[in-house]
């Protein structure tokens, strides 16, 4: 809405319907060139800004937090060390949310009107400019088209445009190229606008950048070859005042969170101004030949070697500056004027490198800046004699434009993407890059447990950690051909087994120690989830590089949470709970280490104790929907409905009804206020939304249960028998009830059989699921065996799955039923079936510490086959243990007749031949000189 109408100069002769199909054909092709965009997901600062920003998530929130940063820039432990307060980009993200409920699309859309909107003003602006200087109205139409299009379709836009977190750069944008508009309309009829201060001041609401639109103003009249008036300029510095009295409301402090540097890049005197230099001449070089862009581009402490950034620098600085002096002399001030406006655009960046984050040279900077970039090429282009030179440009220009623009939007497809494309084209040796990558990784990792995103995590993080040092020689080359254990095998062995002295700091990679932890927090936690992928893991490894890491980080929470779950993995709740109880001391505010503390207490049986700890952790995140369901659980365990029922509500509503986990709950909480009809309609609307729910199905198996409804219930628990094939409650509550079905004597054969097979099936699986301590495990033993016809191989097969498991005592049970039930082998099978049973059972008893069944059992095995290897090899080593070297003697000495190395597994072969061996040798020498030494490892009944 401007104050001031449109001027003589920009109106007259001016032909309407052509500047109309020229906007209408800019918003096409913007529109077009930018729509792979549209697709794009969360990236990087998305997933904090967008999707957990409490400003972010509706527009009654973005007015609500409207006087608070909408990213702080603070560890959990830390207080504020620098801020955004940035309230209409809040607003403006809310607005895409509330455009597709959180679709990515809705923000795309949003970004891309306000871009499209920006382009129709820097036509206009541009037209207006060009016209100021006596160009032909048609020309100027189509010159300001021109600027237009190169300004909305530049690569360096696609990082400001597709990313959904830079939409602050095309809002400020928006508001400082209006005011630009209105400030000119007035400067050209000597008025004074209102109005423009105020899009001035919505601009700086959107990006600290927008200060620069005082001296652009200002600029303006000068290009003008008009002095400043000074009540419109005076009105110009009452937006940066009124912002600047906010921000010192905001963040409570003098500096109004302006001063606060992101980061030290660590510069001596000299660096810093060559970077300086070296960062104006990389922003010209973006702008004016962007045939390279990057969304990382690192900081070198120290220059690489054979590096020409420096040289470039002052090569593009001296260009732009010389050509820009030439254009002034040569009364081509519009042209002047744009070179100038992208150079104080950019100079806020230049002037405080360290104040724009750990990339400084990025494109987003450039916004407004292209605007003045295009204007100064096409404003001189636009006054040579013919309108050819300006066709030419205007079509070659964005043609070798759009394909580079196309191709750089394939970026922004997802997280991964991103960051992959980082750290392998943009900045390959960045640590923080890396170590981007890594986590990128590791959260698809928790998502799909494919063991391919988890070795490429430890992978990026493994290079992170790398990248600050030179290891040895420098000669190290990580081969991308061999595998991906493989690769992280070799980096691993470098960066730990290189002796300190062999080491040192890379002088031209700039590294934060937050950069070392966080590849260190990754390094432990990729190694968190190796373990728990192999058997037996004992987490001894991360446990040892949390230790190290806290010599390093002492008061890092993140480590003592680490901690903390290693200890809970390995069921070591005292310690967990002390480790996450440090971690809270020192981050009091974070949500989910009080999340991790309720879930241990809630392992101790403390339920109380955990409702109220993750009451506290809904308090401190109350968007977090995940956490309330942690909480509605916990409160419903204890019997505390009316918590429950509050949470869930809380969740259902901010889901509109579609939480599925939130509706099984309702469900539960109903079955347990002993409503089931009720529960019943909670059921209906879960499995409407996921019909292969399994926990919603087995809701329905209590439910139909509860009624009488005996076959909807069967029905439910079989088919959460199949979506969960691990769930004991599932496989129980099926087997339960088909105890109850038992066909009447009379029924066909076919029936019995069918039902006794279904039911078997059943209880062996909820038996072989069932909890390690209680009775459960032995009533469903009790039930198991009237179902197995005295089948030995059946008992044979639990017994073994069951020490697979390492139950032994209920493996024994079943290796006794299997000698009960010997009878059933037919004969020639039998004895070599039954020697497996007795040696496996000796091995237990073993393990239990009763070596007499022990002898019993192996004894039993040789009697049963005189000629079986390992039933000689474990009588023989047992008496030989128990100090009965002349009994021993002629088993092992069988034992060794019969050795095959083919029925021993590799690892073994050598060293069980080697105990035989040893043995005998002792026996002989006792013989001859006395009682033979101490057994070499106690008995080898475990090998």
């Amino acid at each position: 809405m401007p104050d001031i109408p449109p001027t003589s100069q920009e109106t007259t002769g001016a032909p309407r319907a052509l500047t109309a199909v020229l906007a209408l054909v800019l918003a096409v092709v913007t529109v077009g060139v930018f729509t792979p965009g549209m697709d794009g997901g969360f990236v990087y600062d998305d997933l904090l800004l967008v999707e957990r920003a409490p400003a972010t998530q509706s527009l009654g929130a973005a007015i609500e937090h409207w006087m608070e940063p909408y990213y702080a820039f603070a560890a959990p432990n830390e207080e504020v060390q620098r801020g955004l307060w940035r309230p209409l980009t809040s607003l403006a993200i809310a607005a895409g949310r509330t455009v597709a409920g959180g679709d990515p699309f809705g923000f795309h859309a949003v970004s891309l009107l306000v871009h499209v909107l920006a382009v129709w003003t820097a036509f206009r602006l541009a037209a207006l400019l060009l016209r100021r200087r006596g160009m032909a109205p048609n020309r100027s139409e189509w010159a300001a088209a021109v600027i237009a299009l190169v300004f909305a379709i530049h690569p360096a836009q696609v990082e400001a445009v597709s990313w959904i977190s830079a939409i602050n750069d095309p809002a400020w944008g928006l508001f400082g190229l209006l005011a630009l508009l209105l400030y000119e309309r007035a400067g050209a009829r000597e008025l004074t606008s209102f109005v423009a201060p105020l899009l001035a001041f919505a601009a700086l609401l959107c990006k600290e950048q927008a200060i620069v639109i005082l001296p652009i103003a200002v600029l303006l009249d000068f290009a003008g070859d008009r002095k400043p008036r000074l009540l419109q300029v005076a009105l110009m510095t009452l937006p940066l005042a009124a912002w600047y009295a906010l921000r010192v409301r905001v963040f409570g402090d003098a500096d109004a969170g302006l001063l606060r540097p992101a980061g030290d890049f660590g510069f001596d005197g000299s660096r810093e101004t060559t970077f300086r230099i070296e960062l104006a001449g990389g922003f010209l070089q973006n702008a004016y030949w962007p045939s390279d862009p990057a969304v990382f581009r690192p900081v070198h402490p120290v220059l690489p070697t054979g590096s020409t950034a420096f040289v470039g620098g002052i090569a593009w600085l001296a260009s732009v500056l010389g050509a820009t002096v030439v254009a002034w002399l040569w009364d081509r001030r519009t042209a002047a004027f744009g070179a100038l406006m992208l150079l104080v655009v950019v100079a806020p960046i230049v002037i405080a490198p360290d104040r724009a984050g750990m990339f400084p040279l990025s494109d987003r900077y450039l916004y407004v800046g292209i605007f003045g970039a295009s204007l100064s090429v096409f404003a001189i282009i636009a006054q040579l004699p013919t309108f050819l030179p300006l066709l030419l440009a205007g079509l070659a220009a964005p043609a070798a434009m759009v394909p580079i623009t196309w191709r750089h939007q394939a970026r922004f497809e997802n997280d991964i993407v991103f960051r992959t494309t980082a750290a392998e084209e943009d900045a390959p040796k960045s640590p923080n890059v890396l170590w981007g990558a890594g986590r990128a990784y590791l959260d698809r990792y928790a998502r799909s447990e494919d063991l391919d995103d988890l070795q490429t995590s430890y992978l990026y993080y493994l290079h992170s950690l790398r990248a600050v040092s030179i290891y040895g020689d420098g000669s190290f080359v990580d081969d991308t051909s061999l595998p991906l254990a493989e690769r992280t095998r070799r980096l691993e062995e470098l960066i730990l087994d290189t002796p300190p002295d062999e080491r040192q700091l890379d002088p031209t990679v700039f590294a934060t120690l937050d950069d070392r932890l966080q590849a260190t927090l990754g390094q432990i936690a990729c190694n968190l989830f190796l373990d728990a992928l192999t058997e037996g893991g004992d987490l001894d490894y991360p446990l040892q590089l949390v230790e190290g890491a806290k010599q390093i980080w002492e008061e890092d929470p993140q480590l003592d949470a680490l901690r903390a779950e290693i200890h809970r993995r390995r069921g070591e709740l005292d310690e967990a709970r002390a480790a996450i109880s440090q971690a809270i001391v020192k981050a009091p505010g974070s949500s989910p280490y009080h999340v991790a503390l309720g879930g241990i207490l809630a392992l101790e049986g403390d339920v109380d104790a955990a409702r109220r700890t993750l009451a506290r952790a809904v308090e401190l995140d109350p968007t977090n929907d995940a956490t309330r369901l942690e909480l509605a659980t916990i409160a419903l365990r204890g019997g505390n409905h009316d918590v429950a029922e509050r949470e869930l509500d809380v969740v259902l509503e901010s889901t509109d009804m579609q939480s599925v986990l939130a509706l099984s709950l309702r469900a539960g909480l109903e079955l347990e206020r002993g409503r089931p009809t009720e529960a019943f309609r909670w059921i209906d609307r879960a499995l409407a939304i996921d019909p292969n729910n399994g926990e919603v199905h087995k809701q329905r198996g209590i439910a139909a249960s509860r009624v009488g409804d005996v076959d909807g219930a069967i029905e439910g628990f079989a088919r959460a028998c199949e979506l969960l094939p691990d769930d004991y409650d599932s496989h129980r509550g099926f087997a339960a009830l088909m105890l109850l079905q038992q066909p009447p004597v009379d029924a066909a054969e076919a029936t019995r059989r069918a039902w006794a097979q279904t039911t078997r099936d059943a209880l062996v699986r909820a038996y072989m699921l069932s909890p390690r301590t209680g009775e459960e495990q032995l009533l469903l033993q009790d039930q198991i065996v009237p179902f197995l016809d005295e089948d030995p191989d059946v008992a044979f097969n639990l017994a073994t799955e069951l020490l697979r498991q390492g139950r032994d005592v209920l493996s024994l049970f079943w290796l006794q039923r299997v000698v009960d039930w010997r009878g059933n082998w037919p004969p020639g099978d039998r004895s070599e079936k039954l020697v497996k049973a007795f040696t496996t059972s000796g091995r237990l008893y073993l393990r239990a510490g009763d070596r007499d069944a022990a002898l019993e059992a192996f004894r039993d095995a040789v009697l049963t086959e005189p000629d079986d290897f390992f039933a000689r090899f474990e009588l023989g080593d047992l008496l030989f243990s128990n100090g009965d070297f002349q009994a021993a003697k002629p088993h092992l000495a069988r034992a060794l007749e019969l050795f095959d190395p083919e029925e021993i597994a590799p690892e073994f072969r050598s060293a069980t031949r080697g105990t035989i061996e040893n043995r005998l040798r002792a026996i002989e020498e006792e013989n001859s000189s006395g009682p033979p030494p101490p057994p070499e490892g106690g008995s080898g009944a475990d090998r």
